[in-house]
Formats: C-alpha cells, sequence, structure tokens
C-alpha cells in the first residue's frame, strides 16, 4: 500500500484566475503584435451560452477545455469539451449518437465588433 499523501484535483470548479482589464488588455495587444502582418490570424472566438451551458451541464463536468487546431484550410480553431475533474476530456453525444467537441464558434475579427 502505498504511503504518499492523496492531494486535491487542481481541476476544479473553481480553476482560473479572473485578471484585471489592464493585464488582458496587455496580453491581447501582445498576441496582435506577435502576429501583426500574418494572414488568417484570429484575435478571438464567440460561443454562444446554450451551448456552453449544454457542456458545463454535464454530469461530473468540472470545467471546459479547449483544444487549439487548425482546419484544411489552415483557419484557426477551438474545440471546446467538458472536463472532469482529472482534467480529461468527457464524451459528449449529439442526437445521432456521435461523440462530438464544441466548434464552429464566429471568428473575430470579421463577425465581432470592432471596439474590443
Amino acid at each position: 500500500m502505498s504511503t504518499a499523501t492523496l492531494t486535491e484535483s487542481k481541476f476544479t470548479a473553481k480553476a482560473g484566475k479572473l485578471i484585471t482589464l489592464d493585464v488582458v488588455g496587455n496580453l491581447i495587444a501582445g498576441y496582435r503584435a506577435a502576429n501583426e502582418g500574418k494572414k488568417g490570424v484570429v484575435d478571438s472566438i464567440f460561443f454562444g451560452k446554450e451551448k456552453l451551458m449544454d457542456l458545463l451541464t454535464k454530469p461530473g463536468a468540472t470545467g471546459l477545455r479547449l483544444h487549439f487546431g487548425i482546419d484544411e484550410k489552415g483557419e484557426q480553431k477551438i474545440i471546446i469539451f467538458p472536463a472532469g475533474e482529472n482534467g480529461a476530456n468527457m464524451s459528449v453525444k449529439n442526437a445521432e449518437g456521435f461523440e462530438v467537441g464544441l466548434d464552429w464558434g464566429l471568428p473575430c475579427p470579421h463577425l465581432c465588433p470592432t471596439e474590443d
């Protein structure tokens, strides 16, 4: 039997930290500066509350896990899954019974307001 001390999972509903808008602005400005002049770079992606709640209300979900991807056209994507207390993706099935992740958010620029 192991004598290792059991530790609480870090993947709880409280994971993450709120940051000030000054910090947010610096992070976004840094990202935009690093990608200035690059074609097809996306600043952000909007996902609807209903779709996010579908994932968050899955039994056993403690949060969301976001994966970054590039599609066949070279466009940036974010794929979202509910995650459990071990941090792993949780299985989600659509109405047809296929395992799925949330994609098809609205990319910004192009579809979002420009004042952000």
